[in-house]
Parts: structure tokens; C-alpha cells; sequence
């Protein structure tokens, strides 16, 4: 049995910040959906969101398709915990090599 799908993406910034930091996508081939909610009023908040939805998609995707090749069952709490810990230390990692992704602004 095939099941097709219809779907749309959107987020929105909010009442507050005119910049919307939230990043979502999709693939649909897997039935996978993700948002990450960008950290307003940090530096670089796009940036690493954009960066988690991105990974999420690449490495959670290629995990489940991977089980499907073999005889090893996909555990999807710990494919995300993974992913999640990976991710985060990417972006951790860009914001220590990089004064425009630092948390917070330097004073001079």
C-alpha cells in the first residue's frame, strides 16, 4: 500500500524580533520533519538552527536508511539523542572558531 503525502512548511518570527531564526524541513521520502527554534537576540541564532535542521535531516535520514539495508533494528531515541549531540557540538565548535557566532557580542 502507498501512501502519499501533502505537506508545507512555515514558521514565523513572532511579535517581538523582526528576524525569523527558526529553521524547518522535511524529507518526506523517510516521513521526517524538523524545526529548530532559533534563539532570538543571540548572535548567529539562524546560523545554528539552519546547521541543526540541516544535520538532522542528512544524519537521521541516512541512519534509518541505512537499518533498512541490514539486519539492525533503527532505535529512534538513540539515533536522536546522537544526532542532537553531534549537532551540538557542531555548533558549539563554530561559535568558539568564530567571534560572529559567539553567544554573546564582545566588548571592546
Amino acid at each position: 500500500m502507498n501512501v502519499a503525502l501533502d505537506f508545507a512548511l512555515k514558521t514565523h518570527p513572532g511579535l517581538v524580533r523582526p528576524l525569523n531564526e527558526d529553521a524547518i524541513g522535511a524529507d518526506p521520502s523517510c516521513g521526517l520533519f524538523a524545526l529548530a527554534d532559533g534563539l532570538g537576540g543571540y548572535n548567529a541564532g539562524e546560523v545554528a538552527s539552519v546547521m541543526a535542521i540541516s544535520s538532522v535531516l542528512e544524519r537521521l535520514s541516512s541512519a534509518l536508511a541505512d537499518s533498512r539495508g541490514s539486519d539492525v533494528a533503527f532505535t529512534p531515541d538513540e539515533a536522536i539523542y546522537d544526532t542532537v549531540a553531534e549537532i551540538n557540538a557542531g555548533i558549539y565548535n563554530a561559535a568558539l572558531n568564530s567571534a560572529a557566532f559567539e553567544a554573546w557580542p564582545r566588548r571592546s
